[in-house]
């Protein structure tokens, strides 16, 4: 049980030093999703669903779409204006 919460920690804090990282929120969300806790994971899928539009990054949209299966969540692709 540590072990998960020492990771959630770590991911945690990751988010804290940089909230902009796209990966660090698809991360944490992964692991909250595996670990059963649905509606944090949706808060921290969407967030990273909103900074990858802001930030115009379109290679994850294969992670985003996901989220439809796996949490509910409908995302639009995100499509970088450089494609």
């Amino acid at each position: 049980f540590w072990k998960y919460k020492k990771a959630e920690e770590n991911y945690r804090k990751a988010i804290k030093i940089c909230p902009e990282s796209i990966k660090s929120h698809i991360v944490l969300g992964g692991f909250l999703f595996k670990n059963g806790r649905i509606n944090e994971a949706k808060k921290e899928m969407t967030t990273a669903y909103e900074l990858a539009k802001i930030q115009g990054v379109s290679y994850l949209n294969s992670e985003f779409k996901k989220c439809k299966t796996n949490l509910g969540l409908d995302f639009e692709p995100i499509i970088n204006s450089d494609e």
